[in-house]
């Protein structure tokens, strides 16, 4: 074969159309064949670069990455799987990712690591490079990865999705979150905080009584938005110490027919304002529950509507708290989170702080109404737990309720009843990032770094070798006996960031019930559709929880 000494000379072996391109860009403009040769070589140069980059991309980096995971110890108890993003993300999307863990633990086993697709990418050079979910319903290992608590930080995509809001509550790292914890911790510890909630409740509960009284079971009522104004309404006392001032009445959810009566009850903007923290908490809670490195911008740019409402609302909420605050009333929350100091640090809140502070407080009032709501549905399902929860609490005077351990000795039948709504209600996920590899002595594998750590709460509170035969039906009375802080199950999270209102949530939850059931019985609307579990943040209804509250003789 001839000598190849000019580009027509390679163009004899290439088929026309390449030809034609080759003519287009090399032969174009000029006949010298000292400068067709420069184009030629300049072609061929960009052509190995894009082949070799697509390479190292698809083929190359993927199987470096791979052999690294197949060089891991595969756990006895658990199989890896090639897992499918967009099958993952149909199922989140659908708010149906536990039923999807539940059958990953069905045919898999309570340990399961998942391996996403692998795709380069400069940000994986810095987190997580094998693409890892770790899933586990195994309570076993659950209590392994609580003593190891300090290895586990907050998934890290997450902080990523809000970064346009990074100097809000949702936001902020571990170590601002310690500070922020200890100074409410502080607060609460000092002034007793629990306890001193119980009057404040109570004289709240008598004026919803009253309403509903008025109102004399005339229409349904959503359940779920009277509980949530409610608690909105506790918290806005507790923080400003202003009472008379009530955000049930202000949103006319009571009114015998749509109406807003704005005489002496709080500006619709103030619980509306409130409520839409709560709602953009809630509803967006999962921008980022996959670890992948497209998925976050695009959530958040998708969000930014509302990242940006939920600022404003973040923003304005000292304000309206600073306007409503009853600077006579020495019961008042917000003088003492403003005075309060950090336990280590010995200095008081930053300003952003505050804010932070005072939109975490409010947010507790729809993380405590959703397990009530629940319990409200149950116990106007079953007649016969209603009437047994009214036989065990109409003799006790709630008023003289002082003390959250009177729960236990006075109320016992009715926390049963809300604890059970936090089982079978359950926060269905729990997600946290491995920030060094941890090794499992119960099941003698390891967790590398940087792998997603994903406890299936939802099958962990449906187990049946832990909670009975029944685990699947709402039964109060599985708590009989049972020291519930020790059971199976994390209802209030866990590590650095578990609930810091756990003790108040129990408290306020439970005098909310005995108090609604002893003075109403709950029926269901026959009316509406019945409420599915929406998963958001927690189980959410997917629908208004519409009750009939009729009045005790």
């Amino acid at each position: 074969m001839s000598e190849l000494s000019t580009p027509s000379d390679l163009l004899r072996y290439v088929p026309t159309s390449v030809q034609d391109l080759f003519r287009n860009v090399v032969y174009w403009g000029s006949n010298d064949e000292a400068t067709q040769r420069w184009r030629l070589r300049v072609l061929s140069i960009g052509a190995v670069a894009v082949a070799g980059a697509a390479s190292w991309v698809y083929l190359i980096y993927p199987f470096v990455q791979h052999v690294k995971v197949w060089s891991l110890p595969q756990p006895e108890t658990s199989t890896w799987l090639n897992g499918d993003k967009k099958e993952l993300e149909k199922h989140v999307r659908k708010g149906d990712k536990r039923h999807y863990f539940s059958r990953l633990r069905q045919t898999v086993g309570p340990n399961c690591f998942i391996r996403l697709p692998l795709q380069f990418s400069l940000a994986s050079l810095t987190k997580n490079p094998f693409g890892l979910l770790f899933v586990t319903s195994d309570w076993n290992v659950i209590n392994e990865l609580l003593r190891r608590s300090g290895s586990l930080v907050r998934n890290p995509e997450w902080v990523q999705a809000f970064d346009v809001i990074s100097d809000s509550v949702i936001a902020i790292e571990d170590e601002q979150r310690a500070r922020l914890h200890r100074r409410i911790l502080s607060t609460f510890t000092t002034h007793q905080a629990t306890n001193g909630t119980m009057k404040p409740l109570m004289d709240l509960l008598e004026v919803l009584r009253k309403e509903l009284v008025v109102l004399n079971d005339v229409r349904a009522v959503d359940a779920l938005q009277l509980t949530r104004l409610t608690m909105v309404d506790l918290w806005l006392d507790l923080l400003t110490g202003r009472q008379g001032l009530h955000a049930v009445a202000s949103s006319g959810h009571l009114a015998l027919t749509p109406k807003r009566d704005e005489t002496g009850v709080l500006p619709y903007s103030t619980v509306d304002a409130m409520m839409t923290t709560s709602r953009f908490h809630k509803e967006n809670y999962e921008l980022l529950f996959l670890p992948t490195d497209s998925s976050g911008a695009a959530c958040t740019a998708s969000h930014r509507a509302l990242v940006r409402q939920y600022k404003s609302v973040v923003n304005a909420t000292p304000v309206i708290l600073t306007q409503m605050l009853d600077e006579t009333n020495q019961y008042a929350l917000l003088p003492r989170i403003l005075a309060a100091e950090d336990s280590v640090t010995r200095r008081g809140l930053m300003a952003d702080e505050i804010r932070d502070t005072a939109s975490l407080l409010l947010l507790a009032a729809e993380n405590t109404a959703l397990p009530i709501v629940w319990a409200l549905y149950e116990l106007a399902k079953d007649p016969l737990l209603q009437e047994r929860i009214y036989t065990a609490t109409r003799m006790e005077d709630l008023t003289l309720v002082d003390s959250t351990d009177h729960l236990v000795s006075h109320l016992g039948e009715v926390l049963n009843v809300f604890l059970e709504s936090l089982r079978f209600y359950a926060l269905p996920i729990l997600s946290r990032s491995a920030s060094k590899a941890i090794h499992l002595k119960s099941v003698d594998f390891s967790i590398p770094a940087g792998t997603v750590i994903l406890v299936d709460n939802y099958s962990l509170t449906r187990d049946e070798v832990l909670w009975g035969q029944d685990a699947n039906v709402f039964n109060p009375d599985r708590f009989v006996g049972r020291i519930w802080q020790q059971a199976p199950w994390l209802p209030f999270g866990f590590g650095t960031r578990k609930c810091l209102g756990e003790r108040l949530a129990v408290a306020h939850a439970v005098i909310f019930l005995a108090f609604i059931v002893r003075h109403f019985a709950l029926d269901l609307d026959m009316n509406s559709m019945p409420p599915e579990p929406m998963e958001r943040q927690f189980l959410t209804p997917d629908k208004p929880v519409m009750l009939r509250f009729k009045p005790r003789a």
